[in-house]
C-alpha cells in the first residue's frame, strides 16, 4: 500500500497536477545488480551487526517460531525442504566477517552454509525446556547462517519444528513467507519433487546496494540521507530523551531484555475508535522499538490534531518477498519523502 501525498487534499486534477510537479527526482528501481567484491551491510544490517560485536552472541535478536506436526512425518523430505529454502533465500546463508575494521556480508553456497535439520528426542515432558535451549542459543555471525531448525520428536506420530532466525536475516513480518516457501518444498519433496517455484528477481544484497545508490553519502549535503537528517533533526528538536509513562516500576540501570506477555483484550467500541485513527494498531509497534522521541511526537501530534490526523502506511515489500511495514503520522505539510527514513538516522539521532 502506497500513499501520495496530499492527494487528498487537492480538489481539481490542475491543482494535483501543480502538487505533482514540485516532487523530488523518481528513486532508481530495485534490480538484480553486480555484485562487488565486498559487500557493505545496509543501515538495519549495521545496527545490529555493531550490536552483536558489542555484546556477543546472545538470544536478544534471535525470532523463534514453533509448529507442532502431527501425523506422519518425512524427516528426510523435511531436511531437503529446509536446503531448497536456504537455497532459495541467500540472507538465510549469508555471514559478516570483519575485513579491514569494515563490516561486510558474503553469501555461502548452500552446502557451505551448512544447515541441518537436528532431531532430538524430548518427549511431551522435555519439549519446553527444548524449545527454550534452541531458542536462546545465539548466533556467531561472522561465520554461521543466521538460521537454524531443531525437530523435537514428542512422539511417534507427533513433532515439533523449531526454526529461530536471527533478526539480522529476518523480521516477524518474514517467518510467514518463510514458514510457506518451508511448507510448498516440503510437500514438493514428500511427493518426490523438487518445488517449483520461480526464482526470486532479485535478493537482499541487491537490495542493500539499491539502499546505498538511493541515498548517498551522508558527506554530501544534497544526498537523499543527508536531506533526511536534516528534516528530522528539526522536526524532533525539542523531544524528550526519554518518554515518561506511568509504569508499575523505575526502569534498570542495566538492561535485562527479559521480557513476559500482558493479555489485552479490547472491546468493540474502543477497536472501532483505533480504526478511525488510521489503524493506531499498526502505528504503535513499530515506533515503540524505533524511538522514544518519535513516541512523543506521535502523541503530541495525536493530541494537536484529534481523530482527523492522518497516517500515512507505506508496506514495502523486501527483496526477498518479506515485508516491513512502516508508518509515520504526519501533518499534509510534512516532508513526505522523509517517512522513509533508515535506521541510520535512528542511529544518529537517538545514538
Amino acid at each position: 500500500m502506497s500513499c501520495v501525498p496530499d492527494a487528498s487534499g487537492k480538489r481539481t486534477v490542475e491543482a494535483l497536477v501543480r502538487r505533482l510537479q514540485e516532487g523530488g527526482v523518481a528513486r532508481p528501481a530495485l534490480r538484480r545488480v553486480a555484485r562487488p567484491a565486498e559487500v557493505p551491510l545496509s543501515f538495519a544490517q549495521r545496527r545490529l551487526w555493531f550490536l552483536h560485536r558489542l555484546e556477543g552472541p546472545s538470544a536478544t535478536y534471535n525470532i523463534p517460531l514453533a509448529v507442532r506436526l502431527v501425523g506422519r512425518l518425512d524427516g528426510a523430505a523435511l531436511e531437503a525442504a529446509l536446503g531448497d529454502v536456504v537455497g532459495r533465500h541467500e540472507s538465510l546463508r549469508t555471514v559478516f566477517p570483519e575485513v579491514d575494521g569494515r563490516a561486510t556480508q558474503r553469501v555461502l553456497g548452500v552446502e557451505e552454509a551448512g544447515v541441518r535439520l537436528e532431531v532430538v528426542e524430548s518427549g511431551e515432558a522435555g519439549l519446553d525446556e527444548a524449545l527454550r535451549e534452541v531458542a536462546r542459543r545465539g548466533f556467531e555471525l561472522e561465520r554461521e547462517a543466521p538460521v537454524r531448525a531443531r525437530l523435537l520428536v514428542v512422539g511417534s506420530q507427533e513433532h515439533v519444528l523449531a526454526l529461530v532466525v536471527h533478526h539480522i536475516a529476518s523480521d516477524g513480518w518474514s517467518m510467514g513467507p518463510l514458514g510457506r516457501d518451508l511448507s510448498l518444498a516440503y510437500a514438493a519433496r514428500s511427493g518426490g519433487r523438487e518445488p517449483a517455484w520461480a526464482e526470486l528477481p532479485v535478493q537482499y544484497v541487491d537490495y542493500t546496494l539499491w539502499q546505498r545508490e538511493l541515498l548517498g553519502s551522508e558527506s554530501d549535503p544534497e544526498s537523499v540521507i543527508s536531506r533526511q537528517l536534516e528534516y528530522w533533526k528539526k522536526a524532533l528538536e525539542g523531544m524528550p530523551e526519554e518518554l515518561l509513562l506511568p509504569t508499575d516500576r523505575q526502569r534498570p540501570a542495566v538492561m535485562s531484555y527479559r521480557g513476559g506477555t500482558v493479555a489485552l483484550e479490547l472491546d468493540a467500541e474502543l477497536h472501532r475508535g483505533l480504526l478511525a485513527l488510521g489503524g493506531a494498531q499498526l502505528i504503535l509497534r513499530p515506533l515503540l522499538h524505533e524511538s522514544p522521541k518519535i513516541v512523543a511526537e506521535y502523541g503530541r501530534r495525536l493530541i494537536e490534531r484529534g481523530p482527523d490526523h492522518r497516517t500515512c502506511i507505506h508496506r514495502e515489500e523486501r527483496c526477498d518477498h518479506a515485508y516491513r511495514l512502516g508508518a509515520l503520522p504526519r501533518k499534509n505539510e510534512a516532508n513526505f519523502g522523509a517517512s522513509r527514513w533508515p535506521f541510520r538516522c535512528c542511529t544518529i539521532l537517538c545514538p
